[in-house]
Formats: C-alpha cells, sequence, structure tokens
C-alpha cells in the first residue's frame, strides 16, 4: 500500500471531505460557467474602478480586453437561466478566455516594444481646427505602450494573459470531462 501526502487525499474526489464542492467547481460545466461569469465580473468592476474612481484612463487595446469579460458574463448568465445549454455556453466562454488572451498577448508585445499597435492613438482630425485642438485638448491621453500599473513586475496586460490562459484551461477542461 501507498502513502500518500495529505494534500494529495484532500484532492482526491473519493477521500476528501471537499470533494463534492472541489469537483462540481472544477467539473460541472454549469459551475464553471458560473465561477467564470462572476470572475468576468469582479474583472470589469475592478476595471471601472480603476478608471472612475482611482483616474486610470484605459487605453484603446485596455478596452478592447473588456469584451470578452463582458461576452462570458452574459454567457453565464445565459448558462444559469437555460442550464441544458451550460456546455454549448461553457465552450464559447473558453473561447472568449482564449480570445481576450490573445488581445492580452497583442497589447503585451505593445507594451514591450515587440511590435507597433495599429490601433492605439489617433484623434478623429475632421472638422475645423478649432474643433480637433479641441479634442486632442480634451481626450485623457493613455498611450498602449506605458504601463500605468505594475503588480510583482507584471502589467495588467501581463496578468490577463495568465488569468485567461488558465481559465481557457478550466472550462476546455470541464467541456470535454464526462
Amino acid at each position: 500500500m501507498q502513502a500518500h501526502s495529505p494534500i494529495l487525499l484532500l484532492m482526491n474526489t473519493r477521500t476528501s471531505p471537499f470533494a463534492s464542492p472541489l469537483s462540481r467547481l472544477f467539473n460541472d460545466p454549469l459551475w464553471v460557467a458560473g465561477a467564470s461569469g462572476l470572475f468576468a465580473l469582479s474583472v470589469l468592476g475592478l476595471a471601472l474602478f480603476a478608471q472612475y474612481v482611482e483616474g486610470a484612463h484605459p487605453c484603446h487595446l485596455c478596452l478592447y480586453q473588456r469584451v470578452p469579460y463582458i461576452l462570458i458574463a452574459a454567457l453565464a448568465m445565459i448558462a444559469f437561466v437555460r442550464p441544458v445549454l451550460a456546455r454549448m455556453l461553457l465552450a464559447a466562454i473558453a473561447v472568449a478566455f482564449a480570445v481576450n488572451a490573445g488581445i492580452a498577448i497583442y497589447h503585451t508585445g505593445v507594451e514591450q516594444y515587440w511590435w507597433e499597435s495599429g490601433v492605439c492613438g489617433g484623434i478623429d482630425m475632421s472638422g475645423s481646427v478649432d474643433d480637433v485642438l479641441a479634442r486632442i485638448q480634451s481626450a485623457p491621453v493613455t498611450k498602449c505602450d506605458q504601463i500605468a500599473w505594475r503588480f510583482f513586475g507584471l502589467s495588467m496586460a501581463n496578468w490577463n494573459v495568465i488569468v485567461c490562459a488558465i481559465a481557457t484551461v478550466i472550462c476546455t477542461r470541464a467541456v470535454i470531462r464526462r
């Protein structure tokens, strides 16, 4: 008989007192969709708090990274209304996380000057010279290649890559697991 560590015993779905909630949280498509939706809403809330309370103006790529989170939250809500569709909706949530990771990788490349952004910057140049100057002066300037905030040496885009990649794996695992 093999000796098992206490951690392995807790992770074992048959011997752990936490087996049911843990196995549901990571394996049940409805629970994973719900956790993904709550996570997406939390990220959006944090982003809006940073923008409107802390005054951290997002760049264009930061705004683009919010779109998949909005989609994830909406898909998670639909999964709770129509649980029969949870597996299919969770597959769409996994794709949204993967797309968000792709946008964040692109944003990381812009921040690190690996490439230039094709979407950042630019002011609407239509109208009179006075109109254009007024728009330039009133627009908050946030460049996509400027890192406004770091945590453990990583930018928000870097963290978004990591978190979305992990979430993609968790969601995909729950979709294919039976």
